[in-house]
């Protein structure tokens, strides 16, 4: 129980399984209550202070055991269902195609994209470190997302206007000196996208809670490969369709 008060009032109270630590607060998925009534507010806190006070005797210690004897339990035997919670999430549905996807991060570690550089237009420009993006083919879905702060930036398609995919030299940029020609799939989103809180490592959480019998790359969970420096790194199709859900998700909120 969490009590907040301000000089003589109370400014609203929670009862909650969340302990105050950062799993607790931050990843840990709990469930509790807020109310802001004064009085009910007032009647917990004298009952937690009178309580705190009690001296556990080995005497109160006995008279409860004695009590709890007294008072047995009744043999209530609880219903017999035979479904997990899991079984009643709803899973993610996968197309069954040839498509490849991959997680993508643009920008520098020490100059991430700007918040004022949006992707609203048809086809944006993709850069990478190497001539030819290393297994990416024509059709292929890019989930990009900004480096250092991990917000997903838009949804690309390897595929130009012209149908083809095709690498293209960028002078003057030695950590990303090539780029590809692609197709943005969420434009809205795209436009929006530092308004939104919808982060690489956030949803890989939420995925992984959501769905334990998935992972986020075909090795697991944990993208190593990005902590070494990868410029792109293949993700499960579940994946890809969970965030593609969830970008779709943010967009019906507008």
């Amino acid at each position: 129980m969490y009590i907040g008060k301000r000089d003589s009032n109370y400014t609203g109270a929670i009862v909650t399984s969340a302990n105050f630590t950062d799993n607790g607060l931050e990843n840990n998925h709990e469930w509790g209550i807020f109310f802001n009534d004064q009085k009910e507010i007032s009647n917990m806190h004298q009952q937690i202070v009178k309580d705190a006070s009690l001296e556990l005797t080995e005497k109160a210690l006995m008279k409860m055991k004695q009590w709890i004897d007294d008072n047995p339990k009744e043999d209530v035997k609880p219903p017999t269902i035979d479904v997990s919670f899991i079984d009643m999430i709803e899973k993610p549905t996968i197309k069954v195609t040839g498509i490849t996807y991959w997680l993508k991060p643009l920008g520098k570690s020490p100059q991430p994209v700007p918040p004022t550089k949006l992707f609203g237009n048809s086809e944006h420009q993709i850069t990478f470190s190497t001539k030819k993006p290393s297994g990416i083919a024509e059709g292929d879905i890019l989930i990009a997302y900004s480096v250092v702060s991990q917000h997903l930036i838009s949804v690309f398609e390897a595929t130009d206007r012209r149908g083809r995919l095709t690498s293209f030299a960028k002078p003057g940029d030695e950590q990303w000196p090539n780029y590809i020609w692609c197709k943005n799939l969420t434009r809205e989103y795209g436009l929006q996208w530092p308004l939104k809180n919808l982060t690489l490592i956030d949803l890989r959480t939420e995925f992984a809670r959501c769905y334990p019998q998935c992972t986020v790359v075909p090795s697991g969970n944990k993208l190593n490969g990005m902590q070494w420096g990868a410029d792109h790194i293949k993700c499960t199709p579940e994946f890809a369709e969970f965030v593609l859900m969830r970008i779709k998700e943010e967009s019906k909120n507008e």
